[in-house]
């Protein structure tokens, strides 16, 4: 899953200054919006990451009056929701509370998470015994990804949509 998530991120990077263009900007804001839409948070932050390469940031203030505000707002909220803050995801985990099952989310924000818990505690007490605060706290973490996850999404294949994916991913 982080390789397809890296490779996402490459490949808005690489696409958009290959083309460097107000219509490849234009569509990749759609994706976003589309992507929210069905709550799959690991490709758009995978996508902003993609836009914060300084030559992308570059192109969209220099292209930004070209833009219709939908459009402009979409990259707002993303970069709003993204932005670096202490807790690192902090405003993202505030926002996703607010959102149904199923999401895609962002699978190193939850990582962080487990890893934090799994580092900050340790395996056993002074007496020896299992630390079960810690087994607590990462089960209800776990559970906590896994209620998010709900029911599934069903998606029709579109065919040339699946080629090119295929092919280019």
């Amino acid at each position: 899953m982080l390789s397809l998530s890296k490779r996402i991120r490459l490949w808005v990077t690489r696409t958009i200054l290959e083309q460097s263009n107000v219509h490849i900007l234009s569509y990749f804001l759609d994706c976003i919006k589309e992507l929210m839409q069905l709550d799959n948070w690991e490709c758009i932050y995978q996508m902003y990451l993609g836009f914060s390469h300084p030559e992308i940031q570059a192109l969209f203030k220099t292209h930004s009056e070209e833009f219709d505000p939908a459009r402009m707002k979409a990259l707002t909220d993303v970069t709003t929701l993204f932005q670096v803050e202490n807790p690192p995801f902090g405003r993202y985990k505030r926002v996703c509370h607010n959102f149904g099952p199923p999401m895609l989310l962002i699978l190193a924000s939850d990582l962080e998470d487990l890893e934090f818990i799994n580092n900050s505690q340790p395996d056993y007490q002074e007496n020896g015994f299992i630390n079960l605060e810690k087994c607590r706290l990462e089960a209800r973490e776990i559970e906590s990804i896994i209620g998010r996850q709900g029911c599934l999404k069903s998606f029709d294949m579109v065919p040339h949509i699946r080629a090119w994916l295929q092919d280019h991913m």
